[in-house]
């Protein structure tokens, strides 16, 4: 008996001892968040045991088509005339013949430039794929740093990914993917990548039980959302 309890006991301490790295390792990961201490800890954890959906749906559609991850029985995309959701809001696609022939120019140029080095688009663009309804946030250089990256489809065709950072706690990090579609289509599609929650709001909200029913940081989610908008644009095919 003594010698099991010592073997146990042994077990035991290498299971602390191996938890203890790996929640070392958890706690050093970026994850695009500065939280610090216990909070920190509750989000990069959360974040990385949020299993990526196994199962694979397929939206193949008259313009475009794509695949996307869901742990859903049942597809869980929403599609009407000119839009789609997919997986509660996690992306929205939306597509026009619509749009201002300013915006259509302005995309034409980042789409036809050959470097990775693109230059902004103007305010007047940032505030054509926010569409920020109040007026206190109407200066997209105030509420978001905005980066650009050129993205060329394996079948051919490309899009402008638009990485919006929010320097405000109101708004959420978010990306959008910004193209052209045959027909003279801009398409845009939106993901929210995380609410931008301090690191004080993460300890009320993210990390209590009483947050039911209200808008809060949630690290799962923020990894489901990551998630999804790496399978669709992995998978993204303009139909010719």
């Amino acid at each position: 008996m003594k010698k099991l309890l010592t073997i146990a006991g042994w077990i035991a301490v290498c299971f602390a001892f191996i938890l203890c790295l790996l929640a070392g390792y958890i706690y050093t990961m970026d994850l695009g968040v500065n939280y610090k201490g216990r909070a920190r800890l509750d989000y990069n954890w959360k974040y990385y045991f949020a299993a990526c959906p196994k199962k694979e749906y397929k939206h193949d559609g008259i313009l475009f088509s794509f695949s996307y991850p869901s742990s859903s029985p049942k597809s869980p995309i929403h599609a009407f005339a000119d839009s789609i959701t997919v997986d509660d809001h996690l992306v929205q696609i939306e597509w026009s013949k619509d749009a201002p022939a300013s915006i259509k120019s302005e995309l034409s140029v980042h789409l036809a430039s050959g470097g990775t080095d693109l230059p902004p688009f103007s305010a007047k663009f940032r505030q054509w794929v926010l569409r920020e309804p109040d007026k206190e946030y109407l200066d997209p250089d105030k509420v978001y740093d905005t980066h650009l990256e050129k993205l060329n489809f394996k079948n051919g065709g490309s899009a402008i990914l638009m990485s919006a950072q929010s320097k405000v706690e109101q708004r959420p990090h978010s990306k959008f993917l910004l193209g052209m579609l045959p027909g003279g289509y801009v398409f845009m599609l939106r993901n929210m990548v995380r609410y931008n929650a301090s690191e004080a709001t993460y300890r009320e909200l993210g990390m209590s039980s009483y947050s039911q029913g209200r808008v809060y940081p949630d690290a799962a989610r923020d990894a489901k959302s990551a998630c999804v908008l790496k399978r669709v644009l992995e998978t993204f095919e303009f139909k010719k």
